[in-house]
């Protein structure tokens, strides 16, 4: 993913300016696919498209003012109370 991270970076910023009232107080927000409990995961194609990140319900915002941040969900070593 790394060597492509460019790639990835101009897809966003494609997308950002092909919203054409994207405002600085705007926010796109792109979601993966959930995990299933009984298949195989499958990516949401527009979220790999613009990320190139496989990994299950991971969430992208994207605003206005060029800040992105990506949430990814921490699976191991967490425990409940």
């Amino acid at each position: 993913m790394y060597r492509d991270a460019e790639l990835y970076k101009k897809r966003r910023a494609q997308l950002r300016a092909a919203l054409a009232t994207f405002r600085e107080q705007d926010t796109i927000i792109l979601c993966a696919a959930a995990e299933p409990s009984n298949q195989r995961f499958i990516q949401d194609s527009s979220f790999y498209y613009y990320t190139g990140i496989n990994e299950p319900a991971a969430v992208l915002c994207i605003e206005g003012s060029g800040a992105e941040y990506l949430f990814v969900p921490s699976y191991g070593g967490v425990r409940a109370q």
